[in-house]
């Protein structure tokens, strides 16, 4: 018995689920980043992501939460880490709080920009924070440890 009450358990985290950016926010790579999160034009990947679990009986009923966090060159400051959107301790997966939450990311994404080459240095090759980034997004996701994390 006890088995099959941590299957149910394990089937019910898909329907929470965290979905979490961690973004190389380094002067080339402005282009995926706008992919991210969409234009005029046409959906981001976040849209596509809605719409695709929106569109699939099996996920209809999934509630998504999104954040991301920013890393650089270590030259742009704050050790190379930028803006973020960590997920908070509250879990609540009620349609205001998920609602809020698409809000916050897509307009704290919509403000990321890739940084600028450091052009006094003459140097447009540093060493991105990437381990840096990956060690605070780790923080970041860890609120909510049953829902699942992407």
């Amino acid at each position: 018995m006890g088995r099959s009450i941590k299957a149910i358990d394990s089937l019910e985290n898909l329907k929470r689920m965290d979905i979490f950016f961690l973004i190389d926010g380094t002067r080339s790579m402005q282009p995926y980043i706008d992919i991210i999160r969409g234009s005029e034009r046409g959906a981001g990947v976040v849209q596509k992501i809605i719409a695709a679990f929106g569109t699939d009986d099996a996920f209809r009923d999934t509630k998504l939460r999104f954040g991301f966090r920013v890393y650089r060159d270590t030259y742009a400051g704050n050790s190379g880490l930028g803006e973020s959107l960590p997920f908070n301790s509250t879990c609540d997966v009620s349609a205001n709080s998920l609602r809020t939450n698409l809000d916050n990311f897509a307009e704290k994404i919509s403000k990321v920009q890739a940084s600028a080459s450091d052009a006094a240095s003459g140097d447009n090759d540093y060493e991105e924070n990437l381990l840096g980034g990956i060690a605070q997004a780790m923080d970041e996701m860890l609120p909510c440890p049953d829902n699942s994390k992407i």
